[in-house]
């Protein structure tokens, strides 16, 4: 089952493909399942991007965290100059 959002995009896609195509007529199918899948694959790749996004983040957060509170334990100076 496709969502209402995503519905919606595929069918103004496909609304695009067919103005490109000239108006042409009989390539509604086409268009339809070539918008469909373009999509997806959009969507898909912008899910594994705030998930890699959001790896990064806690990593960053985990190196900050060391550098300011472990490392002087063992004796290193940590300095955070604002710019």
């Amino acid at each position: 089952m496709v969502a209402v959002n995503q519905e919606h995009k595929i069918r103004k896609l496909a609304y695009w493909l067919y103005l490109l195509r000239g108006k042409k007529s009989g390539s509604e199918l086409e268009n339809w399942l070539k918008a469909e899948k373009t999509v997806e694959v959009f969507e898909d790749s912008v899910a594994k991007s705030a998930k890699y996004l959001s790896i990064f983040a806690f990593n960053l957060a985990i190196i900050v965290l060391l550098a300011y509170y472990v490392l002087p334990l063992f004796g290193y100076k940590i300095i955070f100059e604002q710019f």
